[in-house]
């Protein structure tokens, strides 16, 4: 089994808070986890015309560094998700209903749905979408745009992203490797405050025992 960093780490305990066997609607977890309100990423899917997009808000999004790390973690939360249903910790089952309905991600979106003139609602406070490429809110300002996957890619995100996990009991043992590997840390920690107090302790005892029965210094 592999490592996995802070990042890798935090998706693998949030789907650990899920019971073994759980089954967890993909879409709705990553939306908590990954597409949230706090970071304002999103994805919106679109299986109909294998089209999918990756939003990030617009001053990051101009920012070419801050881009390139915003696309590098969302290409390793695919390849982790690649990594844990591959050796057997998950299992991502789709419906037909998954084929043909557009799968949304984020926490801002709410009740999302096609109005007059092809314009895209995500939510109840006017956030909307015209272009698949830009998101803009009620005053009409862009703030997010987006990244689109196609071919190759959009099958990649589709066959990762969309549809149910079930969850199997061999991905708890990643959490308790985890615990055991801390609770040796702590361990360690406390054996060695233990040894510093009880060297003290006797660092004392023996210096008083010195004063006590030293032989008086007499002068010549």
């Amino acid at each position: 089994m592999r490592t996995f960093n802070e990042n890798e780490q935090y998706i693998i305990d949030a789907l650990n808070q899920y019971p073994a066997k759980a089954v967890v609607n993909l879409p709705e977890f990553f939306s908590q986890q990954f597409f949230t309100e706090k970071n304002k990423r999103a994805l919106i899917i679109q299986p109909e015309i294998k089209y999918a997009v990756y939003y990030l808000p617009v001053e990051r999004f101009n920012n070419e560094y801050d881009k390139k790390i915003a696309i590098d973690q969302f290409q390793e939360l695919k390849k982790l998700m690649n990594y844990l249903t591959d050796n057997g910790y998950l299992i991502i089952n789709k419906s037909s209903k998954d084929k043909s309905v557009i799968s949304y991600f984020c926490q801002l979106f709410h009740s999302p749905h096609i109005k007059e003139r092809k314009r895209l609602i995500l939510n109840h406070e006017g956030l909307y979408s015209e272009h698949p490429r830009y998101i803009k809110d009620k005053d009409d300002n862009i703030i997010l745009k987006g990244i689109d996957y196609q071919d190759r890619q959009y099958e990649e995100i589709f066959d990762t992203f969309v549809g149910e996990v079930f969850i199997s009991e061999s991905l708890q043992k990643i959490a308790s490797k985890k615990k055991k590997n801390h609770q040796h840390i702590y361990m360690w920690i406390a054996f060695i405050f233990s040894a510093v107090a009880l060297f003290g302790i006797f660092w004392a005892a023996y210096h008083s025992l010195i004063s006590e029965y030293s032989l008086p210094f007499i002068p010549k």
